[in-house]
């Protein structure tokens, strides 16, 4: 993989936040850098893979693991027993109950780790030419 694929990655990425009603996750000067001579668009590697970071996160908000892994951390943090968590219903734009936060979340832990392996692959690819890509122009 080479940064040109990194960044047509990047492009594909940043529509699919878009779509997903995260358009700021999509801003490339959200993954800017501040340099003592200025704010730098980041190489197409480290880009991408703080895309993939901040898709990570966004994931997570939406997992039934995180929810389970915070009520575990109230629970060893306490010294009785955790109450059961409950959220109560809020009200829709129309006066209407709408489903409670966290209700019947996903559990979307094999997609975070598939994520996290397409991290450590672009994390541990140094770049340049597709081995079979040089084969074929041998």
């Amino acid at each position: 993989m080479d940064d040109r694929d990194r960044e047509i990655l990047a492009l594909e990425l940043a529509e699919d936040f878009r779509r997903l009603g995260a358009p700021e996750l999509a801003d490339v000067a959200a993954y800017a850098e501040d340099t003592p001579d200025g704010r730098y668009r980041p190489e197409p590697r480290k880009r991408l893979l703080l895309m993939l970071e901040a898709l990570d996160r966004m994931i997570a908000l939406e997992d039934a693991a995180t929810l389970d892994d915070a009520r575990n951390r109230l629970r060893q943090a306490m010294d009785q027993p955790v109450p059961e968590l409950r959220i109560l219903p809020m009200a829709d734009e129309g006066g209407g109950v709408r489903d409670p936060l966290f209700f019947d979340l996903p559990h979307l832990v094999d997609v975070r780790q598939d994520l996290h392996r397409l991290i450590d692959a672009i994390m541990r690819d140094e770049g340049g030419p597709d081995p079979e890509e040089t084969a074929e122009l041998a």
